[in-house]
């Protein structure tokens, strides 16, 4: 088999097209990848290791170090003080701040209230004053099936308490138990809906005073008509002046929500509903919310009503949807959204998996760009709550509260996971060889990372491996299961933090290439640039 002068291709961003196990691998565009775990797409639209996270609080013997934190809020008094909200073991936790001390959760601690008889931890949280102006008192309203609504408020000591609803304000008329499950501040009232009693009608209280749900400009509003009976309210949210009544089979929009008693309805989205209230998340322009079938956009949602449905996990959709089977709590289904980072985080519990979604740049079949997370001893995060003042996403964890930031996962290091899609590597629609010699990968960071990197050839399964020690910039290659094993690459490596370029020797051939990247992060984020491949190429005979 002849062959020809030396040649070099460059596979630029690797990954940046983010996760792909739907389509071919035959066909696959070299900016999606096969496997991305523990990544990013950063501001630069490079395939990067992801944040890690860090605890918040110390330990407290009320939660467990065991136990998850399962719901968050925060509470914002009018002088600037916070009161975050947290639920977790059955019990009620709050952590204080000071407008000098931002972020403090070390004095977290139970205030659970007596008889009120918690039994499960997935409470939503909304906040409402009652009236205007800075005599206003500051509530929050707590709502759980089976369990009575709850009002939290500082009194004129700063001392945060829980109480039952009905024994500051109202519950409605001819309701017996008052336990909605999903709760909205909007429009200058709160909105409840799906009690045990009736699970299709929305209660909202009455104008800035979110306790009174029986006085004369409170109401109900009743979707049974419009729905079935068949169908459940699973959430509610507002967008653009309009509320939107998340079902589990069906989506209701109502127009003029600003005054209940000229409410319009503008529109029912059928076939396609919500299965978890809080994967419901407003980035700003849009809702975001785990379908039966996926992640969807709600935007995007209503622009193709009379259009086949796209996903935003389409490019992962039977990983997804196959996830979802095992689901057998899907309310337990937690997500996030992180402005800095533009990304949306959802949770499967049961299946131990996190996928994150990238929300800067939808891709041309209307998915957005995903990968994988996870944690270590198959942990995950347990509840987020989008604080856009300086810390940009809070996660529930076991033990506590914790920050995303930072390069360790409370001070352990974790795994990236990366692996390309087969590249023609120049020679598509012609049966070629590819005989690689050597690769020069272009990363950011990680000045001191050791990783491994693996290829190989034509699909198949059991990758070459390279172990990169680069600690110190000292380092060697170590070429697993060759006795020619150490190649000295500190000539080829950059001093300092910065962007670095490594020469890897390879071997072997085949028409197709295909490499990955597995690296365990301890000290500093790292990201895929771009790989140079130097090759000879010849026509099989």
């Amino acid at each position: 088999m002849p062959t020809g002068n030396l040649e070099s291709v460059s596979l630029l961003a690797p990954g940046f097209m983010g996760l792909n196990t739907q389509d071919s691998q035959v066909s696959m565009s070299s900016g999606f990848a096969t496997r991305a775990d523990n990544v990013v797409i950063n501001k630069g639209g490079r395939l990067t290791s992801r944040d890690g996270h860090k605890l918040l609080n110390a330990f407290n013997a009320e939660l467990g170090e065991e136990n998850y934190i399962e719901s968050i809020w925060r509470h914002d008094e009018a002088d600037g003080r916070r009161f975050y909200l947290a639920n977790g073991n059955n019990k009620m936790f709050l952590g204080k701040e000071t407008v000098a001390l931002r972020g403090s959760f070390n004095n977290i601690e139970d205030i659970t209230p007596e008889g009120a008889g918690i039994n499960a931890n997935r409470w939503q949280m909304q906040t409402l004053p009652e009236g205007s102006g800075s005599d206003a008192n500051i509530y929050t309203i707590a709502t759980q099936k089976s369990n009575p609504a709850l009002v939290f408020d500082v009194d004129a000591l700063g001392e945060g308490k829980w109480r039952r609803l009905d024994a500051v304000g109202t519950k409605p008329q001819g309701v017996t138990n008052f336990d909605p499950d999903c709760c909205l501040s909007a429009y200058g009232r709160i909105w409840t809906a799906n009690i045990t009693e009736n699970p299709f009608t929305i209660f909202y209280s009455d104008l800035l005073e979110p306790t009174n749900f029986s006085t004369e400009n409170a109401g109900i509003l009743d979707i049974s008509s419009v729905v079935g009976n068949n169908d459940t309210i699973v959430g509610l949210a507002s967008h653009n002046n309009f509320l939107i009544i998340f079902c589990q089979n069906n989506i209701v929009v109502y127009r003029g929500a600003e005054d209940p008693d000229s409410m319009v309805l503008e529109d029912v989205i059928t076939g396609v509903g919500c299965i978890s209230r809080d994967s419901i998340k407003a980035t700003g322009t849009d809702l975001i919310f785990m379908s039966n079938s996926g992640v969807r956009s709600l935007t995007r949602t209503i622009q193709e009503k009379s259009m086949p449905m796209r996903e935003l996990t389409l490019n992962i959709k039977d990983e997804v949807t196959t996830g979802l089977l095992y689901e057998t709590a899907p309310e337990n289904i937690r997500a996030g959204y992180c402005e800095d980072g533009a990304f949306y985080i959802v949770t499967l519990p049961l299946n131990r998996k996190m996928i994150y979604i990238d929300l800067r740049m939808p891709l041309e079949n209307g998915s957005a760009r995903c990968s994988t997370w996870s944690l270590t001893n198959g942990d995950l995060f347990s509840c987020f709550f989008d604080d856009i003042d300086g810390y940009n996403l809070i996660m529930g964890v076991k033990g506590g509260v914790a920050k995303y930031e930072g390069t360790t996962d409370r001070g352990d290091s974790y795994d990236i996971d990366y692996r390309s899609t087969p590249s023609d590597l120049g020679g598509a629609g012609q049966i070629m060889d590819k005989i690689a010699k050597n690769a020069v990968l272009t990363i950011e960071g990680a000045r001191q990372q050791d990783f491994v990197m693996s290829y190989g050839y034509d699909y198949n399964r059991n990758p070459r491996k390279i172990a990169v020690d680069r600690d110190l910039g000292s380092g060697i290659y170590t070429k697993y299961n060759e006795e020619d094993a150490l190649y000295n690459v500190s000539k080829y490596s950059s001093v300092g933090i910065g962007i670095h370029r490594i020469r890897i020797p390879l071997g072997g051939a085949g028409e197709s290439f295909y490499f990955g990247i597995n690296a365990t992060i301890k000290e500093e984020l790292m990201s895929i640039l771009k790989i140079d491949i130097f090759l000879k190429i010849g026509k099989r005979s």
